[in-house]
């Protein structure tokens, strides 16, 4: 019996862990790269719409349009 309530132990320590690094999941990204307003870095608050297709060309959009208004830009 104690054979069987270590192996359910175990059990449960290893589906615990693997679980944990879908709990530390969020929405959040870094962009790595410019934007520029024109010809120039963009130094401004800027209103950003967010989309994710399945195909670069005529793809289906996945999940709701994200819109973030007022974002602090700076170079």
């Amino acid at each position: 019996m104690t054979k069987f309530l270590c192996l359910v132990a175990l059990l449960l320590v290893l589906i615990a862990s693997s679980t944990a690094d879908l709990r530390a999941q969020n929405t959040e990204f870094t962009f790595q790269g410019n934007l520029k307003d024109g010809t120039n870095p963009a130094n401004a608050n800027y209103d950003f719409t967010f989309q994710l297709f399945d195909s670069l060309n005529n793809g289906t959009q996945f999940g709701p349009t994200l819109l973030r208004p007022g974002v602090a830009v700076e170079n």
